[in-house]
This record gives C-alpha cells, structure tokens and sequence, in this order.
C-alpha cells in the first residue's frame, strides 16, 4: 500500500489534490482512498489530506501516521509545531516541498531524514493559470508522478473529472492540464520500500441490543418541561 499525506493552508487546494489523486489511481485500476482533516474552514490554516492507493483491498481507516509520501505545499507549515507536517517520517519515506530552494538546502535548513523532491508549483501555477495560491493540480500531478503507479493520461482524466464538477470553463481546464503535464514532466518517480503492515485482528462478532425507541433514544416523554432548559450560553 502507498500512504501518501498532503499538507498546506486553506485556499490552496490540498483537499482537491488528494481527491484528484485518489481519482487518478482508481482510473488506473487501483483501490484508491482519500478525504481531508481540518477544523473550522478558513483561508490560511494549516489542513492536512490523506490518500491511499493498492492492488488490494484497503482495510485501513483514519489518518495517516506513517506515511510513504510527504506532500508540502506551503514550506513555512515545515517549522510549525501544530501542523508538524514531518510527523511520522523516517529515511524510508519520500518527501516532496513546493519551494525555491534546491533539495541539499532544504535537507540541511530543516534537518530532515531523507533528501527530498523539490520544484517551484507557485510559480508554476502563477504562469499556467494565473493564481500562485491555487496548488491543486500541481500538486497532484507531482504526487502522481512520484507515486510511479499511476500513468499520465489518468492523472488527466482525474483532473478533467474533478475539475468539470467544479464548473471550470474550458480556457481554464486546459490551463490546468499544460500545468500538471508540465509538472509531471519535472518530478521524478520516488522509490519506495516496502513496509510491514499491521495485521488486522478481528474478535468476535458483538451483536448490540435493539430496544423500543422511547428507550433507546433521548425522547422527551414530559409535555412542556423544554422551557426549563436553558441553552445559547
């Protein structure tokens, strides 16, 4: 299994990288698994995504703790203690940071475990399709290109998919596919090890109870007794 973990801010489409991803795996006939984390929405707060991808059938559920893939939009989320965007790296997992710094400075600035991929999506981004901010598809043609599992014309087939739901005009979509093109061009396959994986351990099959509804669920049997409840402190 590939665990691949995005992190970046609100606004710059980490989410919709990691659907665009998982998208393109399951295009390319993959078991693919995807879905964000984050608090309440607001522009410029750090949020984090996750995807999955196998031949097999994916068992696992929740976040990614371990990941085989680091996928860092914003760099400055790299020294931030709650996004903590490293959490679980080691020398086996490859990493990738959208900046202008070469992979050997970026390792030595910020001490990290293993070498990473680097390439500037902003200003790749601010050229294609005139929003720098704006890291989605740039972000997941990188991620699938590292993956090494999933071939260019899926990634585009995903991008057209995602992106057509979002009611992109034409002019745009095409902006959008030079860029990831682009993108996929300059990023280079990761090599990958294999991990060991937990075994998932089942136990007996536990069979709740079902009682009347009155009793299993928090109906109100007294007539007029809500004015007493006092609410909206």
């Amino acid at each position: 299994m590939l665990r691949i973990r995005f992190h970046g801010r609100g606004g710059q489409g980490i989410k919709t990288a990691s659907q665009i991803l998982g998208t393109a795996g399951y295009l390319a006939g993959l078991q693919a698994q995807d879905f964000p984390l984050y608090g309440a929405e607001r522009r410029g707060a750090p949020i984090v995504a996750y995807t999955r991808l196998d031949s097999d059938i994916i068992r696992e559920r929740g976040a990614i703790t371990r990941p085989d893939l680091i996928m860092i939009g914003d760099e400055t989320l790299i020294e931030d203690p709650p996004a903590a965007p490293m959490t679980g790296a080691d020398e086996q997992t490859a990493i990738f940071i959208n900046s202008t710094h070469s992979p050997s400075e970026l390792k030595q600035h910020y001490k990290l475990s293993a070498l990473p991929q680097s390439l500037n999506l902003t200003d790749l981004c601010l050229q294609y399709i005139k929003r720098e901010m704006v890291l989605s598809t740039a972000l997941a043609a990188a991620a699938v290109r590292l993956s090494g599992r999933v071939p260019v014309e899926k990634l585009l087939q995903a991008i057209r998919m995602e992106l057509m739901e979002h009611g992109i005009q034409k002019e745009m979509l095409e902006a959008n596919l030079a860029l990831a093109q682009t993108v996929f061009n300059a990023t280079a396959p990761a090599h990958f090890t294999h991990r060991e994986e937990g075994k998932i351990i089942s136990s007996e099959l536990a069979v709740p109870d079902h009682e009347e509804l009155p009793s299993a669920a928090p109906v109100i049997l007294s007539e007029a007794n809500m004015q007493l409840r006092k609410t909206g402190n």
